[in-house]
């Protein structure tokens, strides 16, 4: 394969415990636990093994596709086996947890049985495959309520107003935005009750609520054991605008910045189901003769779980005819973010027998 699209393995080292003791064999790992080992001699190796230039290596990950918890088989890394000389590189993605984009409406007065809009175009990569990159915009009005002897001027309810914009964006079917009444000056949320309003309105006479706007994640939809609705990166953000109302008063701002999540589950079993055509399981190249995908796709990744992602690339060389040829892998592993255990071990023996490809960063 090219090395931009290598034959690829990965593998979840889910075990809280140190990669596999030298020289044992694969039949001695537990589940979930790691561990590297001599293509030669078929016995694990260790840190102290790298002396030898000539290592070739492969990487095993015990695990129990029945569930007994015992160990029942294992996952091999990607190819034949990993050449010392080679290695490519060896990369670390450590988590990082998402922040939700939040926004902040404020600073706006309400006139009188008047129109007011808040526009959004939302940025996202469900919405870039559906609609090309033409923007996609949500726009809600609400119309601000009557009052006696009603003038052009700010002499409308404006907590009344906020209240209706909160309801009207939080009964948008898609739930991608949830709209909340804020406190500007305190820095908190207000509950949109009748009696959590009334009771903040006593305690801030002649003082107006803002609206939050904070961004939510989307649901999975799995069929068949796949995700149809995985993206990535998988967060969603909003650029803000006010139309009609806004005009002489009310601005919105993005308080928090959105981050992108980086090592979750979900990326996690994606790349599962993606390396499945390459080891003889259903995945991207596994489909029934009417099309559809084949269902029973082994785990090991949890959807709950957080990960750090290490990436191990590598070449394989073989003689064709007066030349050499080769193709280029690589192995992923994935080790659950919370297992210090585990992401110790596996550093100091990266570190040392795939020294030539980089080093594993601490995470």
């Amino acid at each position: 394969m090219s090395a931009e699209n290598p034959v690829k393995q990965i593998l979840v080292a889910s075990a809280n415990s140190a990669p596999l003791a030298k020289g044992k064999k694969p039949a001695e790992l537990a589940v979930g636990q790691i561990g590297v080992f001599d293509k030669n001699t078929n016995l694990s190796v260790d840190a102290t093994s790298a002396a030898s230039t000539k290592l070739n290596t492969y990487i095993l990950v015990g695990t129990d596709p029945k569930g007994s918890g015992s160990l029942e088989d294992v996952k091999k890394s990607a190819g034949q086996f990993i050449a010392s000389k080679g290695l490519t590189s060896l990369e670390t993605q450590c988590y990082v947890a998402p922040v939700a984009q939040k926004l902040l409406l404020d600073g706006f007065q309400a006139e009188c049985s008047t129109d007011y809009s808040v526009k959004f175009e939302i940025r996202n990569q469900q919405g870039f495959r559906t609609n090309g990159y033409n923007q996609v915009v949500k726009t809600f009005v609400v119309q601000s309520d009557d009052c006696e002897g009603c003038e052009s001027c700010p002499s409308g309810d404006c907590i009344g107003l906020a209240r209706k914009i909160v309801d009207e964006v939080n009964l948008d079917p898609d739930g991608l935005i949830l709209a909340e009444l804020y406190d500007v000056a305190g820095g908190a949320v207000v509950p949109n009750t009748d009696s959590d309003v009334a009771t903040w309105v006593t305690a801030n006479a002649d003082t107006c609520l803002g609206v939050q706007f904070t961004v939510q994640p989307q649901d999975f939809k799995n069929y068949a054991d796949v995700n149809l609705n995985y993206f990535f990166p998988h967060g969603t953000l909003l650029v803000p605008s006010v139309g009609a109302g806004f005009e002489a008063n009310g601005s919105i701002v993005t308080t928090t910045d959105m981050v992108f999540e980086q090592g979750a589950g979900q990326d996690v079993k994606q790349m599962e189901y993606e390396t499945g055509g390459f080891s003889g399981n259903p995945g991207t190249y596994r489909q029934l003769e009417d099309g559809m995908q084949r269902d029973g796709y082994k785990y090991y990744a949890d959807n709950a779980e957080t990960y750090v992602v290490i990436n191990l690339s590598y070449e394989s060389s073989y003689p064709v005819g007066f030349k050499n040829g080769g193709n280029f892998q690589e192995t992923v592993i994935a080790v659950p973010s919370g297992n210090a255990t585990a992401l110790t071990g596996i550093k100091t023996i990266f570190d040392s027998v795939f020294a030539a490809a980089g080093s594993v960063e601490s995470c």
